[in-house]
C-alpha cells in the first residue's frame, strides 16, 4: 500500500513539473506554447485596413511615401465631354517616339499596355500647348511630351534623381510619365484607362472628367497610326 501511494505522489510531482500554467505572468499567449506556422504567421501580418483617399494632398503624400493599401476612388461619368474643341494632329511625337515608350512599359513592368502612354502624350501635345508662349524663357509649369508637372511633382522627381531640367530630355520624361501612371493605376480599383487618365490631370478628381474621357477616345481610335494628309500643323476638328 506505501509503494502505491509512494508512485502516485511521484506521478502527481511530474505532471505539475511539465504542465504549464497558462495563468501566470508571461504564460497569456497560447501562442508562446502552440507558435502559429509560418504561414499563419505571414497571413496575420497581412490583414491590413483599406484607406480610401479623396483629398489630392492625400492622394500625393500617399503616392511620394510609398504607401500600401490605399486607393483612391473615382467613378465613370457618362456625361463627360470627349470632344476638344480642336487638334492640332502634326504636333503629336508619338510615333516618333514610339519604342521609347514601349521600351519604358516594358521595363518598368507597367500594368497597363503602352498605348495608354501614347493617347495621353497624343492628346497633350495636340491640345495641350496652353503654357506653349512660356517655354522660351521657361517658364512652362508643365514639360511635354508627357505634360508633368514639374512643380507639383518636384519631389517625385528628385525622389528619382531628376530635376525640372531633366524633364526636357524626352526619354526621361517618357519614364517619368509611366511611372505616374503606375502608381496611380495600382490605386484605383478596378482601372480604366478614362479613371486613370482623369487622376493624371488633377490628382483629386472623384469622377471622370473631360479629360479621361478624351484621352479614352483617343485610345479607343489611336490616330497615331493614321497618317495625316494635311500639312504638319494643320487644325483640324477633333476625332
Amino acid at each position: 500500500m506505501k509503494l502505491v501511494i509512494f508512485f502516485l505522489l511521484i506521478f502527481s510531482y511530474s505532471l505539475n513539473a511539465t504542465t504549464p500554467d497558462l495563468n501566470s505572468e508571461g504564460c497569456d499567449d497560447l501562442t508562446s506554447h502552440f507558435p502559429l506556422s509560418d504561414q499563419a504567421n505571414e497571413l496575420t501580418g497581412q490583414v491590413k485596413e483599406i484607406i480610401h483617399l479623396l483629398n489630392s494632398g492625400e492622394r500625393k503624400k500617399a503616392i511620394l511615401e510609398k504607401q500600401e493599401n490605399v486607393v483612391f476612388d473615382i467613378i465613370e461619368n457618362d456625361q463627360a465631354d470627349d470632344e476638344p474643341p480642336m487638334r492640332v494632329p502634326g504636333f503629336s511625337p508619338v510615333n516618333k517616339l514610339k519604342k521609347v515608350i514601349e521600351d519604358e512599359v516594358k521595363k518598368q513592368k507597367a500594368p497597363f499596355d503602352a498605348d495608354l502612354v501614347k493617347a495621353i502624350m497624343y492628346h497633350e501635345t495636340t491640345t495641350g500647348f496652353y503654357d506653349i508662349v512660356l517655354e522660351p524663357i521657361d517658364k512652362n509649369k508643365s514639360i511635354r511630351p508627357m505634360n508633368v508637372h514639374s512643380y507639383y511633382w518636384a519631389k517625385f522627381l528628385e525622389q528619382k534623381g531628376y530635376t525640372r531640367n531633366d524633364l526636357k530630355d524626352e526619354k526621361i520624361n517618357v519614364e517619368v510619365g509611366v511611372a505616374l501612371l503606375i502608381e496611380l493605376w495600382n490605386r484605383v480599383e478596378n482601372p480604366t484607362i478614362s479613371k486613370v487618365a482623369t487622376l493624371y490631370n488633377f490628382l483629386g478628381a472623384e469622377k471622370v472628367n473631360d479629360y479621361g474621357a478624351r484621352v479614352a477616345k483617343v485610345y479607343r481610335r489611336k490616330p497615331w497610326k493614321v497618317r495625316s494628309r494635311g500639312q504638319m500643323g494643320r487644325v483640324i476638328k477633333s476625332l
